[in-house]
């Protein structure tokens, strides 16, 4: 399946809790703050159905079904070569930013790529099937063709106090249950999340960093326990395209999320607990296995 622009619209429309200058929008996508690059993702998806552009832009995946080239994963020479076309048709035909489904989507990349050392070194949740969780929503977001947004970066800290990060309100586990993991606290800063589908959450491994800390999993964007709050919109409504070439298409919205008791379900866990997997990730899959292996 690819997805139409139009799909893509109604997709967020779900109910996500956002709130950009103190005000929440009930509709992104027809809130004059972010609606523009609403449009432009929904565009974006549009693009792939048009026939004059489906060499550039689709794929025929192993299972001989067209999809998408933001979900091909290179494995030769020239399939790099086909994703630097794919990117280089969006920078110069269409006027989309750094944030479309190619370059957000590819955060997967290195987990479906060795699944295997995710659950390998897992410190929490051990003898579940993460590897499969991973191979599982791999093919089931590829098959509904979501738009995935990453979630790395935590709140600041004192750097000269390791400690400090133990006291920041960063997010953590709070509770293990049958279930799956509870968690509680924020996530910044994301770009283009609040027009995505779905968190694809981690961490980057800084001095002071918990076990409970580090958690690589997949949570929905409308989740009804997460509230993202966004910077200031530089979107300017109604303007002038020629002397406001960028802010009268939108503007993609860096943001926090605010995690209240979440339940993230075992199925959508991809990895806890392990500082040192921590430190190596994202640097690939060889840098994800441990010293001396």
């Amino acid at each position: 399946m690819i997805r139409t622009g139009a799909q893509y619209l109604e997709s967020i429309r779900d109910g996500r809790r956002v709130y950009c200058d103190g005000e929440l929008i009930e509709d992104l996508t027809t809130n004059p703050k972010t609606r523009g690059y609403a449009n432009m993702i929904a565009r974006y998806y549009d693009l792939h159905h048009e026939p004059e552009h489906q060499e550039a832009l689709t794929f025929l995946d192993e299972d001989g079904v067209r999809r998408a080239k933001h979900w091909m994963l290179p494995r030769s020479k020239e399939d790099v070569v086909a994703r630097r076309n794919y990117h280089e048709f969006f920078w110069r035909h269409s006027q989309v930013w750094t944030r479309p489904p190619a370059s957000t989507n590819t955060v997967m990349f290195t987990l479906i790529d060795d699944p295997d050392v995710w659950e390998e070194q897992t410190v929490f949740g051990k003898g579940r099937p993460l590897a499969q969780n991973i191979r599982d929503c791999w093919d089931s977001l590829r098959r509904q063709d979501r738009a995935i947004a990453p979630m790395f970066l935590d709140v600041q800290y004192d750097r000269s106090d390791p400690d400090s990060v133990r006291e920041s309100p960063m997010l953590q586990i709070v509770e293990e249950t049958d279930e799956g993991v509870v968690v509680r606290g924020w996530k910044a800063i994301g770009t283009m999340v609040v027009f995505a589908n779905e968190i694809e959450m981690g961490i980057l491994w800084k001095p002071g960093t918990m076990p409970e800390q580090v958690v690589f999993a997949m949570v929905p964007v409308n989740h009804p326990g997460i509230t993202h709050v966004t910077r200031r919109s530089n979107a300017l409504d109604g303007v002038s395209e020629y002397d406001w070439p960028l802010s009268s298409q939108g503007d993609e919205l860096d943001s926090m999320a605010y995690f209240d008791d979440v339940l993230i379900p075992w199925d959508r866990v991809w990895h806890l607990g392990n500082l040192e997997h921590a430190k190596r990730k994202p640097s690939g899959p060889g840098g994800l296995k441990m010293p001396g292996e």
